[in-house]
């Protein structure tokens, strides 16, 4: 299953699986439908390409010379739009506009019509008046398609490239990975025995480098049952592996008890997790958060110089850390059928969620009180539907920002509107996050001060 999920990840992340596949149905529609003649006559026949020999062959040699030329038009504008991407925003984001179905389908039409053009000109009869009518007016009308699908592609290509475009779809991307590893549903959570590789623990290392891309737990646990062993997998997903790296402890499962055939367990782990060249969004939210924090940290740099770029990655920022806010971000726990625990995968905590979206823009940023108090207004925005055993990590990280702006921002009246949203944001976590001590709302003219917290 894990390598079915990659090839169909890779296929759809690639450029040239759709319009291959495109061009090949195009060339055998074009052979097919060039040597049906269809005799004058019909009910449709004035639907039909009434010229002769000569006349269809330099029209269809016409459109092919026009559409090989759009063809690289559209292919420049691709190529321009991903360096684009890679530049400006972030070299993780080319992996969307690959994976554009949009782009994608574009390209598949250009090449199509081409494809199909060639075909029917190859199949024309060299002398002769059994013309084939209705390969010609089939090519006249995916020409048409393609004029229209140039338009589309136009304004998909120059909305594609918008931040904001690009921003939103790395959201929703991140939501549907959130909801379908971290289900509402709490799971049981490993004990400290399950957890912690005992001293005699044995361990294996990996036999290959690349990006640990997705676990499957039930073959994990398989491997696991059929040597009487539990595993503790030691990178998490999104990590990177290299050859000869500790992959996993391993001991028996009760004690006094031995491990079996190590080659069939190391067997068993190689089929059970995925390793590739790069990330992917399939078990790895922290991708999904790192991407906004990648075009946030370079809207500030000042090669760019975009602050308010950086604000609006941090609404984006805002809706994620909610979406977790309130879930059970539980390791990954597999049992077999005996309910006995066979694997363990560790997963980060909120915390971990909490300072990759956050610790690298407020260092970034800390001198632009702009985006320091949009940081604050995330923390303030997501109280309400962040779990209240969590309210500490809020609150500690409002005392960094504040920390990092004082030390950052030389101005005092810049720093201003900074204290008066920490202020506002620690009165809505404490209200919020359900303390008991929270301290009511201020009188009109008074800030709550600034104490620090552990």
């Amino acid at each position: 299953m894990l390598r079915f999920a990659a090839l169909r990840e890779g296929l759809r992340q690639s450029l040239w699986f759709l319009p291959t596949t495109a061009v090949v149905a195009a060339l055998v529609v074009g052979f097919l439908l060039g040597r049906l003649v269809s005799p004058p006559g019909g009910d449709l026949d004035w639907l039909l390409f009434s010229g002769d020999n000569d006349s269809a062959r330099g029209l269809l040699s016409t459109l092919l010379g026009a559409f090989v030329t759009v063809t690289g038009v559209v292919f420049s504008l691709t190529i321009v739009a991903l360096q684009i991407a890679s530049q400006q925003f972030s070299p993780r984001l080319l992996r969307t506009f690959l994976r554009n179905r949009g782009t994608q389908v574009a390209l598949s039409v250009f090449l199509a019509t081409c494809a199909y053009l060639t075909a029917v000109l190859q199949a024309l009869p060299t002398d002769g008046d059994d013309v084939p009518r209705i390969a010609v007016t089939t090519g006249m009308l995916l020409s048409l398609c393609s004029l229209g699908t140039l338009v589309y592609f136009i304004h998909h290509i120059t909305r594609s490239i918008r931040v904001e475009a690009i921003m939103l779809g790395v959201e929703r991307e991140t939501i549907a990975a959130i909801r379908a590893i971290y289900p509402d549903a709490a799971a049981p959570a490993p004990t400290r025995e399950q957890r912690d590789p005992p001293p005699d623990a044995a361990v294996l290392l990996a036999d290959r480098s690349g990006y640990l891309q997705a676990v499957d737990l039930p073959v994990l646990v398989e491997a696991a049952r059929d040597a009487g062993a539990l595993v503790r997998l030691n990178p998490r997903v999104g990590s990177h592996v290299a050859r000869g790296e500790l992959l996993a402890w391993v001991w028996a499962d009760r004690p006094g008890g031995t491990v079996g055939d190590p080659r069939r367990l190391e067997a068993g782990l190689a089929d059970g997790l995925q390793l590739g060249f790069d990330r992917t969004m399939r078990q790895d939210v922290a991708f999904g958060l790192g991407q906004l924090v990648d075009i946030a940290i370079r809207a500030i740099s000042p090669a760019i110089n975009d602050p308010r770029t950086a604000v609006e990655a941090t609404h984006h920022l805002a809706v994620l850390v909610c979406e977790l806010g309130p879930r059970h971000l539980h390791w990954l726990v597999g049992t077999d059928r005996d309910g006995t625990v066979r694997a363990v995968v560790e997963r980060p905590t909120f915390q971990d969620y909490l300072a990759l979206a956050l610790d690298q823009i407020r260092r970034y940023g800390a001198g632009e009180p702009l985006v320091t108090t949009s940081l604050l207004e995330l923390l303030g925005d997501c109280a309400g539907a962040v779990d209240a055993g969590r309210r500490d990590a809020l609150l500690r990280h409002v005392d960094l920002i504040v920390e990092a702006a004082e030390r950052a921002t030389v101005q005092a009246g810049d720093l201003a509107p900074v204290l008066a949203t920490a202020a506002e944001t620690r009165r809505r976590i404490d209200r919020l996050c359900g303390d008991p001590a929270a301290v009511p709302p201020p009188r009109h003219g008074q800030e709550r001060p600034l104490t620090p917290r552990s």
